[in-house]
């Protein structure tokens, strides 16, 4: 992948090659978002690592039991919730269309899972599906989770083969492959994080079965019409053996001469 040359911007510290590894804040949250274009999907890499201090007050709040243990359930049930909100508050697109956001996985690596420690991140992957085709793509991701005790938001999007990307903004301003923000909050919420791409005769594919296929057309009608044919020949049914009381009930009463009277009931 083509690599972009960056502008200065003032709310903007460009990453190095030293904070690949990010380290954990002292009283603040971080959130890093990574990008992987394929030819029909992108993966989307959600991380929020949670500072020392917030970190350690959150422990308290997953330990549901008190026992100051993490179990695997209190973990999980944390993961999801949290999973839940930031779902809930992304809007992504591609090329103007709506496209949901399920969590494939959900990771929180606490490191010791007790209560008395600090620092620990949450990893969010998704997997967004963009539809076959080598025509360009402009994948929109808005941001609108507010993240508690808000610090840096890293922004990244990750070399892959075959794929190239002509450019990439957040807001108005363009940016590019590996950023690093400060105060992302306003402008993700607002115009988001964009990302313009192509996908080559070699770019990998992702697994088929994580995007469901449309139901083609033709199949469709073909389900309809079986199901009116059926409708149709239960009104007829019901029409024939309506004729068919009549006739016998007439027929009936002309051989016997017999008043029509109901039958009576015995128990």
């Amino acid at each position: 992948m083509r690599r972009l040359a960056i502008p200065s911007l003032a709310v903007i510290a460009l990453a190095t090659p030293a904070q690949a590894h990010v380290a954990p804040s002292l009283d603040g949250n971080n959130r890093y978002l990574k990008a992987t274009p394929l030819a029909d999907q992108v993966r989307l890499a959600y991380t929020i690592y949670f500072g020392e201090r917030p970190g350690a007050l959150t422990r308290r709040g997953m330990d549901t039991d008190r026992d100051g243990a993490l179990s695997d359930a209190e973990v999980a049930a944390f993961g999801r919730t949290l999973g839940e909100q930031v779902a809930a508050a992304l809007e992504v697109t591609v090329d103007d269309r709506a496209v949901p956001v399920r969590w494939s996985s959900i990771d929180a690596g606490l490191g010791a899972p007790v209560v008395a420690a600090g620092s620990f991140a949450v990893d969010l992957v998704a997997w967004l599906c963009t539809g076959p085709g080598a025509q360009p793509r402009e994948l929109r991701v808005r941001d609108r989770f507010v993240l508690p005790l808000e610090g840096e938001t890293g922004l990244r999007v990750e070399d892959a083969p075959g794929i190239t990307v002509s450019a990439i903004h957040v807001g108005r301003d363009r940016i590019g492959d590996d950023t690093t923000l400060k105060s992302a909050a306003s402008a993700l919420s607002a115009e988001g994080w964009r990302i313009q791409f192509q996908a080559g005769a070699g770019a990998a594919r992702g697994a088929a079965d994580r995007c469901p296929r449309a139901t083609a057309p033709a199949r469709a009608s073909s389900a309809l019409g079986i199901g009116a044919a059926a409708g149709v020949i239960g009104l007829a049914g019901v029409a024939g053996v309506a004729l068919w009381w009549r006739r016998r009930s007439a027929d009936v009463g002309s051989s016997t001469g017999a008043s029509r009277r109901r039958p009576q009931l015995t128990a």
